[in-house]
């Protein structure tokens, strides 16, 4: 009797399973990274709503030490119209951190930076703006935290450009602009 060895060719990969295997665990890590991405923008858009009611809280704390109001250097009526003089002397007093020398406008937490003044924005009103919000981002944060819309309420948009405007409402399209805290 004669023996036949039979040699079977076997084809080397993967099968179905081990890619479907591999597909699940790199769409895993994939949703993991962008839910984290996520987290950190809303940490900063959180971080933004603490620095305009920052600069809200140390302007009442100064108002309340002082017994004036920080910028308020013209008219004295009670509207910030001088915005160095305002970061000048909340620095002074130590509400604010910076050098107490500099009348330059701080940073906000999105890179940005926040301005002050009155009337512009809203007529008789004091405000603090922080520049190069995105107009959904801002509508985002009106909504969480105020009346959802950009030209009521004490969280307004005040459009784009290089200096706040009048209250507008949120554009349809992404828009770069001036976020405010009107107090």
């Amino acid at each position: 009797m004669k023996m036949v060895l039979v040699v079977r060719n076997r084809q080397r990969g993967f099968t179905l399973i081990e890619i479907a295997i591999v597909l699940v665990i790199v769409g895993l890590l994939i949703g993991g990274a962008l839910k984290g991405q996520e987290m950190l923008q809303n940490a900063k858009l959180k971080s933004l709503i603490q620095d305009l009611d920052g600069v809200t809280a140390a302007h009442y704390a100064y108002q309340e030490r002082m017994g004036v109001m920080a910028g308020d250097v013209t008219n004295v009526n009670g509207m910030i119209d001088d915005e160095a003089a305002f970061w000048i002397a909340q620095r002074e007093q130590g509400f604010l951190k910076g050098d107490p020398a500099s009348g330059a406008s701080p940073l906000h937490s999105l890179g940005g930076v926040l301005e002050v003044g009155s009337g512009t924005v809203a007529a008789g009103r004091n405000w603090v703006c922080a520049s190069l919000i995105d107009s959904g981002q801002a509508e985002g944060l009106d909504r969480r935290y105020d009346d959802g819309k950009g030209n009521s309420g004490f969280l307004v948009w005040a459009g784009g450009g290089d200096n706040p405007a009048a209250m507008a409402d949120y554009p349809d399209n992404d828009v770069v602009g001036f976020f405010c805290k009107l107090f």
